[in-house]
């Protein structure tokens, strides 16, 4: 029942990044489930979740004026219309032509963490939805984790990056003994905060680097520790 307020907060933000690292990390976490072994035991549970997230949806949908926007404009993801899918992700595809932009002239090394903000408007076509505001606004990031990467720390940061994610997740693999580890749900969270398709805050922003590496680092430290089963052996 605790999922029902839940999933409420979620979907009354009206917030479509929540929705999709929600999906991330429910997905992820059934995934952990079955590596467990538990996916058949709690099966009546995970289709109840389902449920209650569905019914919960179509309720805020058919209820809520601000979600079913959302979701009707999202609908515009799925058109063939550049314009459309701009509408459809609040304008981020004006926002990702002028990163790309910044890309070609500074692809090796990028615009430094946290730059993009400054030179948005030298970069920006005058045809740019932000620049045509009645106040001229720079978005302070590029909205979305692994583009803002590239841009800010060009080549070299990318793909230390990704390295990132396979050290990461190949360590986990052989700290973790199949899995089963109190560390994997910790892991898990961190993932999901560093999501590279993530459009909502930026990697670098304070707080939310700071959680995602708070997470890490319990995640980090409980491997270290050894897993479950080694502990379990112990006792």
């Amino acid at each position: 029942m605790l999922l029902i307020p839940y999933l409420s907060a979620i979907f009354l933000s009206g917030t479509r990044s929540a929705w999709v690292l929600l999906a991330v990390g429910l997905l992820l976490y059934l995934w952990y489930l079955g590596r467990l072994g538990y996916l058949k035991r709690v099966k009546a549970v995970v289709w109840g979740a389902l449920a209650i997230g569905v019914v919960s949806l179509v309720l805020f949908a058919s209820t809520d004026e601000a979600v079913r926007e959302r979701l009707q404009k999202s609908a515009g993801l799925f058109s063939t219309d550049i314009e459309s899918i701009d509408n459809a992700t609040a304008q981020r595809v004006s926002i990702w032509q002028v990163a790309m932009l910044m890309v070609e002239d500074h692809w090796l090394t990028g615009v430094g963490p946290r730059g993009f903000r400054y030179v948005f408007m030298d970069y920006a076509p005058e045809d740019n939805y932000w620049k045509n505001l009645r106040r001229p606004l720079a978005p302070n990031q590029p909205h979305l984790v692994g583009l803002e990467v590239l841009v800010e720390t060009g080549v070299v940061g990318i793909v230390g990056f990704l390295a990132f994610f396979w050290v990461l997740i190949t360590y986990a693999a052989k700290r973790t003994s199949g899995f089963r580890s109190d560390a994997v749900p910790w892991l898990i969270a961190a993932l999901v905060a560093l999501f590279p398709l993530n459009t909502y805050l930026a990697l670098y922003a304070s707080y939310w680097s700071s959680l995602s590496w708070w997470l890490l680092l319990v995640a980090l430290a409980m491997m270290s520790g050894g897993d479950g089963d080694e502990r379990d052996n112990a006792d």
